[in-house]
């Protein structure tokens, strides 16, 4: 039997190097995966964006077809908001009964004018925009008020929080 020297056992084996650069390997597609789903993992707070988008482009729109106008009034809870669209301005006192409104569970609202009061956001038919702290009590809304810059907003569902914007004359959640 030969004895191998203390300089033929120097360096690693095919073995050892196999071994090395498998783990490495399973390493690095196991990070990527992770990170790649990371990114695509939605929260609450991001769907109620999305769904509060949804509702912006539907006010929107109903402000443009029928000419009188639209309003969001959006009640926000403790974990949950509630956002219902009104053609024209709606009545006091209406706001549980017509028409059907959006819940939002597990997220709060709270915007930079009302914070987290009742929150009334107005649709022109000319397509200009601006909100106001509006309690359902107050009774009717006469008019719209004048927007002097974007409205605010925040959805949060856990840690998570969502920042968007109306902007006065281009009435889109971003």
């Amino acid at each position: 039997m030969v004895a191998l020297t203390n300089a033929a056992r120097k360096g690693f084996g095919l073995l050892d190097v196999m071994v090395a650069v498998a783990i490495a390997g399973i390493s690095i597609v196991a990070f990527v995966a992770g990170v790649a789903t990371l990114g695509q993992q939605p929260t609450a707070a991001h769907d109620a964006y999305v769904v509060m988008q949804s509702e912006v482009a539907s006010a929107r729109e109903l402000a443009r077809t029928t000419g009188n106008g639209a309003t969001i009034i959006v009640v926000p809870g403790s974990n949950s908001f509630t956002a219902q669209i009104f053609s024209g301005r709606p009545n006091g006192g209406t706001f549980n009964t017509t028409p059907k409104a959006t819940v939002i569970e597990k997220v709060a609202f709270s915007s930079g004018i009302a914070g987290t009061q009742p929150l009334a956001i107005f649709f022109s038919a000319s397509g200009n925009v601006a909100a106001a702290n509006w309690n359902i009590g107050d009774g009717n809304i006469a008019s719209q008020p004048a927007c002097t810059s974007s409205i605010a907003v925040s959805f949060t569902g856990g840690t998570k929080t969502v920042n968007a914007s109306i902007g006065c004359s281009d009435p889109r959640l971003i």
